[in-house]
């Protein structure tokens, strides 16, 4: 339980996509405006890991093309990503010109996007899902 726990600590506190909406919110609105938020990605994340460790994980790697593809996929999302960011003008924001906090389903929808959230979702599954537990047989 204890590795477990340590585990989930850093990969909370890595930074990622989530975080940065969590701080920019919050210096933006308050910490009221921020808690649906991390409660929105605290819910999506922890539905993520039920459906790996329920059997997506592992009907993904039952299929042998599907990892390279999930590979490609996800360094072409992360390289977009990075040249968006790298290319993006800087402006300042204006008081009255900030957008919306994402909010709760907001932030539970965009760890279906995060390859953070999926690396830790399938590194938990894989390191501690017991399998005999989960398919009653004995090692």
């Amino acid at each position: 339980m204890l590795a477990f726990m340590l585990f989930a600590f850093v990969a909370s506190i890595t930074p990622g996509p989530t975080n940065l909406l969590v701080l920019s919110n919050s210096a933006r609105y308050g910490l009221r405006a921020a808690l649906p938020i991390i409660l929105g990605a605290a819910v999506g994340a922890a539905l993520i890991v039920w459906l790996v460790g329920s059997g997506l994980g592992a009907a993904l790697l039952e299929v042998p093309t599907v990892q390279p593809l999930l590979n490609g996929v996800g360094i072409a999302w992360l390289s977009w990503l990075a040249w968006k960011i790298y290319s993006s003008p800087v402006q300042a924001l204006e008081p009255g010109e900030a957008a919306a906090p994402l909010g709760l389903w907001g932030a539970a929808a965009l760890q279906v996007i995060n390859p953070k959230t999926w690396m830790m979702a399938l590194a938990v599954a894989g390191v501690f899902i017991d399998v005999a537990a989960t398919t009653g047989s004995r090692r």
